[in-house]
């Protein structure tokens, strides 16, 4: 064995010129001169043609049978890619651990935007509550400020800013009525803080009508004789203000509403009392006789 035949072009060379390695990674035509009478040839030029459109495709298409060829012998080692399963369980439970946090923290962002949200509309409603009652009698010098905001001051003679305070109070749901009446300075008048605006039984609730649950309060009192009485409260259904919120437009009704009680010059708060709370009850108090 002296020669080896080249399987792509099929020409004899001598094996001991054989260094593959030192040809370079090209596809080249070789040009010749000729050196004179007797002196042989020598290279005139050489240009790569890879890419061309003759014989690139010839020769790629030989070396890539070659190549299949040498795999199918055994003599090139092609590695057979296998998946890593417990790797991939791995990514797989990573990837949804992620996702959940990812989830549970949207939900509490939402959550939190939804009560930042509330609040704001609680507060929003509470100041419109306040500046309504600017165009009360008197009302500016039952307004006080500090750095939380304005407060409605109570005095020991009923004005028209308790009047409007009462008329509200039972219509509005327990969150906004908590927050308006923690802008509301009981010291003037503690006992109608407490009866009347605190403590005063709300409206019944659609659940609390059609399951007919009691929703009262009793108060202690002295009549115009000076005897100690017991006054049972216990509101009526109103269908309009029945609902675990108010919207802006219902407050405005509302707001109104209690504005044109207060204007009327028949106003009384007794009759009102008769009127707005029909089932109003008074009792003897500790068992005396009602006829007295």
């Amino acid at each position: 064995m002296s020669h080896l035949v080249c399987p792509l072009c099929g020409k004899n060379a001598p094996l001991s010129t054989l260094d593959p390695e030192s040809q370079p990674l090209d596809l080249r035509t070789v040009s010749f001169r000729g050196l004179g009478r007797g002196k042989g040839f020598a290279v005139n030029e050489k240009v790569s043609i890879m890419g061309d459109e003759e014989y690139t495709p010839i020769i790629a298409e030989r070396i890539e049978k070659l190549f299949k060829f040498f795999v199918d012998k055994g003599e090139i080692y092609v590695p057979i890619i296998t998946p890593n399963v417990e790797l991939y369980a791995k990514q797989i439970e990573e990837h949804k651990r992620q996702i959940s946090e990812r989830d549970f923290k949207i939900h509490s962002l939402s959550k939190s935007l939804d009560e930042i949200t509330e609040e704001s509309e609680i507060d929003k409603r509470v100041d419109y509550i306040i500046r309504e009652s600017l165009e009360l009698e008197n009302a500016r010098s039952h307004l006080t400020a500090d750095e939380d905001g304005w407060y409605m001051a109570l005095s020991p003679k009923p004005s028209e800013i308790e009047y409007y305070l009462f008329l509200i109070m039972p219509e509005l749901p327990g969150k906004l009525k908590e927050r308006l009446l923690l802008h509301v300075r009981r010291d003037g008048n503690p006992i109608f803080y407490d009866f009347m605006l605190k403590h005063f039984p709300r409206r019944q609730s659609i659940m609390e009508r059609l399951f007919e649950i009691d929703n009262k309060d009793t108060f202690e009192v002295l009549d115009r004789f000076g005897r100690q009485c017991v006054h049972i409260f216990k509101p009526i259904y109103y269908p309009e203000f029945a609902s675990n919120s108010i919207s802006f437009e219902d407050l405005k009704r509302l707001v109104k509403s209690a504005k044109e009680h207060i204007r009327d010059p028949e106003y009384i708060i007794k009759d009102f009392l008769e009127l707005k709370f029909p089932q109003r009850l008074k009792l003897p108090y500790r068992g005396e006789d009602s006829n007295q």
